[in-house]
């Protein structure tokens, strides 16, 4: 980013943020506030395919307590592409009775970091955050995934490309092709 950049932001207020899409990320760091108790996580995404490749995302991720149906729904669907089975884990034997949450959360952050998945983002348009992306639901990178979130353009084929995916098979029945005589 450049001066020039910041400068605007400071001047309009609007952080610039990257479009509403599906990006290819890693998880680059995670931040937990060590001075209040707090359940909220800082992820650091950085984009690895397309034309925002390169940049970060800062998106914050609540961590729901148990229970709780509306914060859970949204955090399941944030959470869902990452692998974290031996994460939970060590989560419940560091904090098994409610006593540690903040090492609970130091544990979830140590399990993001690294992992590489399809993160849908959107731009908040209004308030104090407006410009600031948010992250609303990740996929893995598997070929399930690329089908049932992407479709097919240039970036598409770059973003294959980059995480050696399997391109995805057209669902239905089969098209002819130009090479078809018959087509």
């Amino acid at each position: 980013m450049s001066w020039d950049e910041l400068r605007k932001e400071v001047e309009t207020g609007i952080v610039a943020g990257v479009p509403d899409g599906t990006y290819v990320v890693r998880v680059d760091g995670v931040r937990v506030n060590k001075r209040i108790e707090s359940r909220l996580l800082w992820l650091d995404l950085l984009i690895e395919a397309g034309p925002f490749t390169g940049k970060v995302i800062q998106p914050s991720l609540y961590v729901p307590e148990a229970g709780n149906q509306n914060a859970g729904f949204h955090f399941r669907n944030k959470v869902a592409g990452f692998q974290l089975t031996d994460t939970w884990s060590k989560m419940e034997a560091i904090d098994p009775d409610g006593s540690n949450v903040a090492g609970a959360l130091e544990a979830l952050a140590d399990g993001l970091v690294g992992q590489r998945v399809f993160a849908e983002v959107k731009q908040v348009t209004e308030g104090d955050y407006a410009g600031k992306n948010e992250l609303t639901s990740t996929k893995p990178l598997d070929g399930s995934a690329i089908a049932a979130t992407l479709t097919v353009t240039p970036e598409t084929v770059a973003t294959l490309e980059s995480v050696n995916a399997p391109a995805p098979q057209p669902q239905g029945s089969p098209v002819g092709s130009v090479d078809d005589p018959e087509f």
